[in-house]
């Protein structure tokens, strides 16, 4: 809680903050509020188009959800990206 606390202040000051965004989505995640994580990734995502990582949790959010085939695309955006 103390996290997301921090992160939406990181938010408030720089609504552009893309890493911010990225690591409450992993703060939902820890707590199996796998919709919300989805949410702050998406964002994340719409700021900063090249940001692998938000691709590869966002893939374990909805694999969590099992919305495999999305888990899959973002996989898939993830290795195009990271090169991996």
């Amino acid at each position: 809680d103390n996290a997301i606390a921090d992160f939406d202040r990181a938010i408030d000051l720089d609504p552009d903050f893309a890493f911010a965004y990225h690591n409450r989505g992993l703060a939902y995640a820890a707590m199996d509020d796998h919709d919300r994580a989805i949410e702050d990734y998406d964002r994340a995502i719409d700021i900063d188009p090249t940001f692998a990582s938000a691709y590869n949790n966002r893939a374990s959010s909805y694999y969590a959800l099992v919305n495999i085939p999305q888990a899959q695309a973002d996989m898939q955006k993830y290795r195009e990206i990271s090169g991996e």
